[in-house]
């Protein structure tokens, strides 16, 4: 059967009927090997599959009335290209890197170049802008994350800052987040200020270790002891010991763990030189006692 309305090729092979539209083999609009296809059901839509190319497509479908790429797939550099609009996987695996994937979507890289695994991008040109990834744990609201891991940038910084949210009932609320100027860490608070680790809670830990100076300068002979006549008379007008920041400080500007500890041993070894100093008192006034006695 052959069926057209002008001149075709010298062979044909098989049936070809052509009841409307238009077919064309060879050069259009700088393309090659181009069949076009007309779409004559009132759409007013034009599209062209093409094998080959002269940007290196082997394989493209092209609308031509709004210059959208439908489906093009590239071998020579393993370019994919969908459409802008969604694209559904019914159901199966999706593998990357990998002929058998065992996960919706199984990515392997089998050669480490030190290039990215997987990139999320955020083509905007606005101050603000987020990338990122959630993961949603429910169907009745799709605007609803269970998690979700944002890189932002804000003001038009030239850093970003990684957050990771957590829905806590109501809201999206940042749980983790890590300052791209300062490397600054919070947890449980997006702002943590100019501390390296702000942690909005309490921690527990098995040991915790903490480069500070010690106090063992107490023991050297230049270190002034004050009397305890000195040490009353500062706590009866102050409220603390020497060297130790009052309630209000603390209150306000929190402990340094470091910086207590050294303190607590400052005190400690001034209240052991105290102890030696009232020992040898003692000693002296009970060899006065067993002298007066022997008398």
């Amino acid at each position: 059967m052959l069926l057209c309305s002008s001149a075709l090729p010298d062979t044909i092979n098989g049936d070809l009927s052509i009841p409307s539209g238009t077919l064309t083999l060879g050069p259009r609009n700088n393309d090659s090997g181009a069949i076009f296809i007309k779409d004559t059901k009132g759409s007013g839509r034009n599209y062209r599959l093409g094998i080959g190319g002269t940007n290196g497509e082997q394989l493209y479908f092209y609308s031509e009335t709004d210059n959208s790429t439908l489906l093009r797939l590239r071998s020579d550099s393993g370019v994919v290209e969908m459409p802008a609009s969604d694209v559904t996987i019914p159901n199966g695996n999706v593998g990357i890197g990998t002929a058998n994937p065992v996960t919706p979507l199984d990515i392997i890289k089998t050669v480490d170049s030190g290039e990215h695994f997987v990139t999320v991008r955020n083509h905007t040109t606005a101050a603000e802008s987020s990338a990122g990834i959630s993961f949603i744990n429910s169907t009745y609201d799709q605007s609803i994350a269970g998690t979700r891991i944002l890189s932002t940038r804000k003001n038009g910084a030239p850093f970003v800052d990684f957050n990771v949210q957590l829905y806590d009932g109501s809201n999206m609320t940042k749980r983790f987040t890590i300052l791209g100027d300062t490397g600054n860490v919070g947890i449980g608070t997006a702002d943590p200020g100019l501390h390296k680790l702000a942690v909005n809670g309490s921690v527990r830990a098995k040991e915790v270790i903490v480069d500070t100076g010690w106090s063992d300068f107490v023991f050297e002979d230049s270190y002034r002891l004050r009397s305890l006549e000195e040490v009353e008379s500062h706590i009866e007008e102050h409220g603390h010991l020497p060297d130790v920041p009052p309630a209000s400080v603390i209150e306000s500007e929190g402990l340094s763990v470091g910086e207590a500890q050294k303190l607590m041993m400052q005190k400690i070894e001034e209240l052991t030189l105290y102890i030696i100093e009232q020992d040898k008192k003692i000693s002296a006034q009970e060899l006065r006692i067993k002298e007066l006695e022997s008398n």
